[in-house]
């Protein structure tokens, strides 16, 4: 466009003061006008494109970030109710019953027992490891969706996922009679990254000393950091 603005303004300059190619001077004059309006108007448009892609850029690239502040906290305020739910007094009940089950019943076969609710007793029944696994299940299943703040879960209720696998979770298998523990596990090895694993496996190894000391004598309340 510009080459040919050139040629214009040169034809004009060469050109016979009354005549080229049939036009005047004056012709030529208003086409190299025009020429030029249009030049500058295409330029104009085009820089105008590219600001409005740029701001578009700009736009998406900060809707984005927004999107994962928000998904983030959200993430946060999810894993904050999980934890604020393992600790209400309804949970902590549940925890209790699950406790007590598992420490007055040392004999039962973990993995192939198919109907723990045969060694219900004393008020202490099966049931609270049910809730109990259903609870972790949930956490699991959530996690998994994304749902969830990995760093802020670990911290709040990886010792506790690690303190049950040690109590009951390893003892029980694959327990295929179980529809919640392939969720727990589940859990767990997603929760146990190598980073965490020599702490993890710590808690483990205590809690399984802990079952195994309170199996060899009478049941003893479970001391939880």
């Amino acid at each position: 466009m510009l080459s040919a603005l050139k040629l214009t303004a040169a034809a004009i300059a060469v050109a016979d003061p009354q005549l080229l190619f049939g036009l005047s001077r004056s012709d030529l004059v208003s086409i190299s006008a025009i020429a030029i309006s249009v030049t500058t108007t295409v330029m104009v448009t085009r820089h105008q494109l590219r600001a409005t892609r740029q701001r578009d850029r700009e736009v998406a690239q900060a809707a984005v970030l927004a999107e994962d502040r928000d998904a983030r906290q959200r993430n946060i305020s999810a894993t904050l109710d999980f934890h604020r739910e393992y600790n209400s007094t309804e949970m902590a009940a549940v925890r209790e019953g699950a406790h007590r089950f598992v420490l007055m019943n040392p004999g039962i076969d973990w993995r192939a027992e198919p109907e723990l609710m045969a060694f219900n007793r004393d008020e202490v029944t099966a049931v609270s490891l049910y809730e109990l696994m259903r609870f972790f299940q949930r956490v699991s299943v959530v996690w998994t969706l994304g749902r969830l703040d990995e760093e802020l879960l670990t911290e709040l209720l990886g010792h506790e996922v690690a303190w049950w696998q040690g109590i009951v979770f390893d003892a029980m298998g694959d327990r295929p009679s179980s529809r919640t523990l392939p969720a727990v596990k589940a859990l767990i090895t997603g929760l146990r990254t190598p980073e965490r694993a020599g702490e993890w496996d710590e808690i483990v190894t205590q809690a399984v000393a802990y079952r195994l000391a309170a199996a060899a004598s009478e049941p003893a309340e479970r001391v939880s950091a």
